[in-house]
C-alpha cells in the first residue's frame, strides 16, 4: 500500500488489524482491568451484536455522555462496528444542551453515565427525553433504579447477543465516506454548530498525527481529556494501531496522575496547558521525577515557562497542537522541532493539509504579517448539519476553511497563533490581542487560570478586564496585576483596567475559557 493510502481505514479496520498484530498484549488499562487488543476486538463485536438487537442501524445517530473509562473505547468502537454516528456529549452538559444537541441531531440512542461526581446524569437525560422524539434507547454506565426505563451497558457487555450473526453485523459496516461522527464546537464565542465527519476525513490525519509523534508498541499512553471531545477522541483508535498501552484516567487530579504514570510507566500524556500546569506543581512540591517522552498539548496557548518546567520536571520533549473540529489536528510540532517552537508556535500543517494567511482583502499575507489562518485538506470536515448558509461562508473560492483565528507564518513555514479573530479588543482604535496578556499573566505565581475579554466602554468602545482564577492560598490586586505587566515591558493601553476574582473559570469540554458567559456577566453588571 502506498504512503497516501496506507492509513485509510475505518475505525473496525483498525481494531481488526490491532487485534490480528498484537493479540493477547495488554490494549486498555483501567484500575484492575486490563483488556488485551484481543479482548477489545470481541467486547466490540459483542455490544455491537447488542446494539443490532436494539435495533440501531448504519446511520443511526448515538450520542455518548461517559467519563473515561474502559468502557468509553469498548462502545465507540461498537458504534463503529455498525456505521453509528457518534455524538459525544461533555459530562458538563445539562438540560439546556442536551436538549439542544439530542434534538438538533435526531439521536436513536444515548448512552450515559448514571451518576458523576454528584450530579444524576441519567435524571437530567431522562427529563429531557420528553422533547427529543427520536431517541427509542437509553443505555447506562452504573446502577439503574427500577423505575427507570434504562439498559444497563455492564449487562450488554457480559452477556453474548443471541440471535444476531457475523454475517448480519457485516452489513452494517461502514465505508471510508460515511459519516463517523457529528460533533459540536467548543461555541467558547457563539452557539455550537454541529460538524459532520466520515471516517476517510477524521481516521487518516490522525494515523498520520501518531506517526509523527512516534508512537509505537513501547508506549504507554495516558489521555487526560475527555473523550467526549475531539482532541481525545482520535486517541482511541491512534493508540490500538500502533500497540500502544492506553492508561484510562477517570477522574483527573495531578496527583492521580503522577501516582498512575509512575505505576504504569506512562512514555506520553495529552492534555492542555491548564493540567500540566496543576501536573507541575504537585509534582515539584512532592519532588516527582517521573520520566515521560512525550507531552502532546493544546487548547489554548502554550507558556513557556510550562515548556521549560516539563522538560526540566520530566525530561520529556513538548509538542503543540492546534486544531478545531472541523479541521482535526491541523498543525503541530513534531519531536524533531527547536524546543521554542512548541511555545513560540503551533507548529506547522499536518501531512496532506495546508495553511495559509490571508489579510484584510481575503489575499494571501506576507510572512511575519498577521491575518486570520485558513486551512485545506483532506482532514476538512464535510459540512455543518443543518446549516447550509454556514457551510457556504465557512470556505474561500479555492477551498481554504477560514478558521476565524489569527495569526503569522515564518519562512520556514512555523505558524504563530496570536488568538480569535473574535478575542480582540479595540480600546479606542487601538487593538489588543487578548492572548498576548494571557500569556504574560499565566507566569505571575499566583495565577492559576485567566481570561481577558472586552467590556463596553462608553468613550473608548471597549477595555480589557481580567478574570482570574487564583492559585491556592494567594491573592492578587489590580494594581499587583498592572505592575506584573508592566515590568514585562508592554505597552500602558494593553493594561487590564478592570480585575475579577473567581474560584473558577467557565470551561467547553478542551480546556478553554467560554468568554461569552464573563462577557454577558459584565454587560448585566
Amino acid at each position: 500500500m502506498d504512503n497516501q493510502h496506507m492509513f485509510e481505514l475505518t475505525i473496525p479496520q483498525v481494531v481488526d488489524l490491532a487485534a490480528e498484530r498484537f493479540g493477547g498484549s495488554v490494549a486498555v488499562v483501567d484500575g484492575d482491568v486490563r483488556l488485551s487488543f484481543e479482548d477489545v476486538r470481541g467486547l466490540s463485536v459483542r455490544l455491537a451484536k447488542h446494539l443490532l438487537k436494539l435495533g440501531i442501524r448504519k446511520g443511526d445517530r448515538v450520542a455518548v455522555q461517559l467519563p473515561n473509562s474502559w468502557h468509553y473505547p469498548i462502545l465507540h468502537f461498537a458504534l463503529t462496528r455498525i456505521g453509528a454516528i457518534l455524538t459525544p456529549l461533555n459530562l458538563a452538559y445539562r438540560q439546556q444542551e442536551l436538549r439542544y444537541m439530542l434534538k438538533h441531531n435526531e439521536v436513536k440512542m444515548v448512552a450515559v453515565v448514571a451518576s458523576w461526581h454528584g450530579v444524576n446524569h441519567l435524571a437530567l437525560v431522562q427529563e429531557v427525553l420528553a422533547e427529543v422524539e427520536t431517541v427509542r434507547h437509553v443505555v447506562v454506565l452504573g446502577e439503574v433504579p427500577v423505575s427507570e426505563q434504562a439498559i444497563r451497558l455492564e449487562s450488554l457487555l457480559r452477556e453474548e447477543a443471541d440471535g444476531v450473526s457475523d454475517a448480519q453485523l457485516a452489513v452494517q459496516a461502514p465505508a471510508l465516506d460515511d459519516p463517523f461522527a457529528i460533533l459540536f464546537t467548543s461555541g467558547t464565542q457563539s452557539d455550537p454548530k454541529a460538524t459532520v465527519h466520515t471516517y476517510r476525513t477524521f481516521v487518516p490525519v490522525h494515523l498520520y498525527q501518531a506517526r509523527e509523534y512516534r508512537f509505537s508498541a513501547d508506549d504507554v499512553l495516558l489521555t487526560l481529556g475527555s473523550f467526549n471531545h475531539m482532541f481525545s477522541i482520535p486517541m482511541m483508535f491512534s493508540a490500538l494501531h500502533t500497540g500502544i498501552r492506553h492508561i484510562m484516567l477517570t477522574a483527573f487530579s495531578p496527583a492521580a496522575f503522577l501516582e498512575v504514570a509512575a505505576a504504569e510507566g506512562v512514555t506520553v500524556g495529552l492534555g492542555v496547558p491548564a493540567q500540566w500546569l496543576d501536573i507541575l506543581r504537585v509534582a515539584k512540591d512532592q519532588g516527582v521525577q517521573q520520566a515521560l517522552r512525550l507531552v502532546v498539548t493544546g487548547g489554548s496557548k502554550i507558556p513557556p515557562h510550562m515548556v521549560h518546567n516539563l522538560r526540566a520536571q520530566f525530561g520529556c520533549m513538548v509538542a503543540a497542537q492546534w486544531g478545531m473540529t472541523e479541521v482535526c489536528a491541523g498543525a503541530y510540532t513534531r519531536p524533531d522541532d527547536p524546543p521554542e517552537k512548541s511555545w513560540e508556535t503551533i507548529g506547522r500543517a499536518c501531512p496532506e493539509g495546508e495553511m495559509k494567511v490571508l489579510n484584510v482583502l481575503s489575499e494571501e499575507a506576507e510572512r511575519g504579517e498577521v491575518g486570520e489562518l485558513a486551512f485545506r485538506g483532506p482532514s476538512l470536515f464535510c459540512e455543518y448539519y443543518k446549516n447550509e448558509a454556514a457551510t457556504a461562508s465557512a470556505f474561500t473560492k479555492d477551498g481554504f476553511f477560514l478558521t476565524g483565528d489569527l495569526g503569522w507564518m515564518d519562512e520556514p513555514g512555523f505558524v504563530h497563533f496570536v488568538g480569535r479573530a473574535k478575542d480582540t479588543i479595540n480600546r479606542g482604535g487601538l487593538k489588543i490581542y487578548a492572548l498576548e496578556i494571557e500569556d504574560m499573566l499565566l507566569e505571575h505565581p499566583a495565577i492559576r487560570q485567566v481570561a481577558i475579554v472586552r467590556m463596553l466602554d462608553e468613550r473608548l468602545g471597549e477595555r480589557a478586564c481580567a478574570f482570574v482564577e487564583l492559585t491556592e492560598g494567594s491573592s492578587l490586586t489590580l494594581e499587583q496585576m498592572t505592575e506584573f505587566l508592566t515590568s514585562k515591558g508592554i505597552a500602558k493601553y494593553k493594561l487590564p483596567e478592570r480585575l475579577e476574582i473567581r474560584n473558577g473559570l467557565p470551561m467547553t469540554a478542551s480546556g478553554k475559557v467560554q468568554k461569552a458567559k464573563l462577557m454577558a456577566e459584565l454587560d448585566a453588571s
